[in-house]
């Protein structure tokens, strides 16, 4: 996405929490290893991965972050984690992606304690006596997207787009994980890097291999329901990643027809992204 962030409402966090607030730096969280580590990787958008600030609460651990390109803002919300257990909400440094595969290499599916303090490494234990110091990532190299870039959803759910004068979102769309994956198939039969959703109320499809160029061609019919303007939505490879770090299996899609970014909700997670361009 060019330009300054926006960024997306979302349902409320404990005691009015968020990534961004200050909480301790010092406390006891409690876990399943392999359930924390998924969690972690869902933060993942660059190779290799960009620190974040992960608050845990009683409800699940939150992480709002975007990538470099300043293309995708992923904003994960009390997402669940297995046998998660805190005190009082605390805010770990961590690189997510080497800290999931500390989890998964060391401790697998063992129930973990990891103890915070500020300026000092995190240290992991196991009830089985395994143990793993981590150093935290600098407070200055997390990528975050601030309170202020959030837009509110009016009473009936549509976000609201505060550079259209917080007008409401034009389309609303409904669709399984299942109907948005067709469109991952499509791309592979083609042997292309795009596809595109044509959302309309009377009957939605996705097709890929068409932009311009010779080549095999593919489409699929999507089972949606559109309210507002039917409306195209193009996306290249990274459909699948936005597919994959969802932890629901209903999608809710919006869009302003006048904004150059997509909002996609499913479960914890609501990922922006800055739509693909058609060329040809």
């Amino acid at each position: 996405m060019t330009g300054p962030f926006i960024t997306v409402g979302l349902r409320r966090l404990s005691m009015s929490l968020t990534p961004n607030s200050q909480v301790s730096r010092a406390g006891i969280i409690r876990a399943e290893a392999g359930s924390l580590a998924t969690a972690l990787r869902r933060s993942v958008l660059d190779n290799p991965s960009n620190p974040v600030r992960a608050l845990f609460t009683e409800d699940g651990v939150s992480i709002w972050t975007h990538d470099i390109a300043k293309t995708v803002q992923l904003i994960m919300t009390n997402a669940s984690v297995n046998a998660l257990k805190v005190k009082e909400p605390v805010v770990m440094l961590i690189d997510p992606d080497t800290m999931a595969a500390l989890l998964d290499t060391k401790f697998s599916r063992e129930m973990i304690q990891i103890e915070v303090k500020p300026n000092a490494p995190l240290v992991i234990k196991s009830r089985t006596g395994g143990d793993v110091v981590y150093h935290p990532a600098d407070e200055d190299d997390c990528f975050l997207v601030p309170d202020h870039w959030i837009m509110p959803k009016d009473s009936k759910g549509w976000f609201l787009v505060p550079m259209k004068n917080n007008e409401p979102c034009t389309t609303r769309v409904t669709v399984s994980k299942e109907e948005m994956s067709r469109g991952l198939v499509d791309m592979l039969v083609a042997g292309a890097p795009y596809v595109s959703f044509d959302f309309q109320p009377g009957g939605s499809t996705c097709a890929s291999g068409h932009w311009g160029a010779k080549g095999n061609q593919a489409s699929s019919p999507i089972d949606a329901k559109v309210e507002g303007s039917g409306i195209t939505l193009n996306f290249t490879e990274n459909l699948g990643g936005i597919i994959s770090r969802m932890d629901g299996n209903t999608f809710v899609v919006q869009k302003h027809h006048d904004t150059p970014f997509v909002i996609i909700e499913s479960g914890s997670t609501v990922v922006v992204a800055t739509e693909a361009q058609r060329e040809g």
